[in-house]
């Protein structure tokens, strides 16, 4: 039987990112079905890399290898973009390949400029993205008549589309891989909470990020010190915050701002050496472990 080619569009599966991963997944499952031609459009990526060769299936850059020609088409911030994210030379690409199915995976200013290509209605395309924020970006309910398969991650988004009249957007998940994420038996999660001096009855908000400033973290931390003073005063509750504390929103200082305790805000220290973990109130980087007792290394 004749594998379908499919023509993915997203962050290199070997990227760091939550496209990265997510594409990882995806196109791992999809690969070992043996029913498929998996061509990986990575955006941000330079053609011929050679990172692309260390992929099962068939990656693609999106970016020439000419530092003239991309500091020439950089110049222009838009076509910048379209470069980056792969629109500027997608054509090409699709015209070579020829694929049956083109999903994009992106955020939507990525992979909108998609939906005007001419083949984009000429063979089963999709555009899965993040919108994880209200009000909805512009251009992207702007494209919703044109996207028959228009995927969102969050289902928030999926009706505010329908309000606005657009009831053909579905909400698909971003991909984990289950036998890494799951949920922890009871006893477990009680021997942890024992191990990192956390309260049994305590009520613990986890929060997983890139500490960028677009990342809503004040509005965490102002919504935290509402409710605590609202509904919780009395009761042991905390913050975790896995995240990076050198970049980004300084985090301490926005809990001086809201009146949150910072040793209600707690963090996950990895020491470099032995590779365990600890959670914790932040207290600085370059600790000694508790674990393996090096010096500065968490």
């Amino acid at each position: 039987m004749k594998k379908k080619k499919l023509f993915f569009q997203s962050d290199s599966a070997l990227a760091k990112t939550g496209f990265g991963r997510n594409a990882k997944e995806i196109l791992s499952y999809l690969y070992k079905t043996n029913k498929y031609e998996i061509y990986h459009y990575c955006c941000g990526t330079t053609k011929g890399e050679a990172a692309l060769d260390r992929m099962p299936w068939k990656a693609i850059g999106t970016m020439p290898k000419d530092r003239n020609l991309l500091m020439k088409l950089n110049q222009d911030p838009e076509q910048g973009r379209e470069v980056n994210y792969g629109g500027y030379f997608v054509n090409e690409a699709i015209k070579k390949v020829k694929p049956d199915v083109y999903i994009g995976v992106q955020d939507i200013w990525g992979v909108e400029s998609a939906t005007r290509k001419p083949w984009y209605d000429k063979i089963t395309s999709s555009i899965w993205t993040t919108l994880d924020s209200l009000p909805l970006y512009p251009n992207a309910i702007k494209i919703a008549p044109k996207a028959k398969n228009y995927w969102v991650w969050s289902s928030f988004a999926e009706k505010e589309f329908a309000r606005l009249g657009h009831d053909h957007i579905k909400t698909v998940h971003g991909v984990i891989n289950h036998q890494e994420f799951f949920k922890l038996p009871n006893k477990k999660k009680l021997e942890l909470r024992k191990q990192f001096n956390i309260e049994e009855d305590a009520f613990v908000i986890g929060f997983v990020f890139r500490n960028q400033l677009r990342k809503s973290v004040p509005n965490l931390i102002e919504g935290y010190s509402k409710w605590k003073k609202e509904f919780s005063p009395d009761k042991k509750s905390y913050l975790l915050f896995h995240t990076h504390w050198k970049e980004g929103w300084n985090i301490h200082r926005l809990c001086e701002e809201y009146g949150v305790d910072k040793s209600e805000v707690l963090t996950t220290y990895v020491c470099k050496k032995c590779q365990g973990y600890e959670v914790k109130p932040y207290s600085g980087h370059g600790l000694k472990c508790g674990l393996c007792k090096s010096k500065e290394s968490q």
